[in-house]
């Protein structure tokens, strides 16, 4: 049993703390672009139009937002050796509608080096996922 104001060694529960950390930060951020508008956006509205910085329409931002939660549940349930390649395929693939033989080299590129430099450059084991856990 830990004592109180320990944090246990393994660290299965991370991901899984700080994704319900995320997903509430990010409820709370959709709540307030959804519900309520800049003043700064209503004045330029007043005004009509200016210099404003373009904003990206909302519903763009709620695709590129849910392609980084899915980044976020295939880390926690399958771990970053899975997880980064299937992820940059998945992305390059349908999203940004680049060629298979391009992806596939950069997901396993990417993959390589990202192996070598952490878990054989600076010995840190990469999370398994939650799947390969048990």
């Amino acid at each position: 049993m830990l004592s109180p104001g320990t944090i246990p060694t393994a660290p299965g529960w991370y991901p899984l703390i700080f994704l319900s950390l995320g997903l509430v930060l990010l409820s709370i951020h959709l709540f307030k672009r959804y519900y309520e508008q800049d003043p700064a956006e209503e004045k330029l509205e007043e005004d009509g139009g200016g210099d404003a910085e373009i904003d990206a329409p909302f519903d763009q931002e709620m695709k590129v937002l849910a392609w980084f939660v899915l980044l976020l549940v295939v880390l926690w349930a399958f771990g970053f050796l899975i997880g980064v390649p299937f992820f940059f395929v998945t992305f390059l693939r349908w999203w940004a509608k680049e060629r298979w033989l391009r992806v596939l080299s950069i997901a396993g590129i990417f993959t390589v080096l990202m192996y070598l430099v952490v878990e054989v450059g600076f010995r840190i084991i990469l999370y398994r996922g939650w799947v390969f856990e048990y």
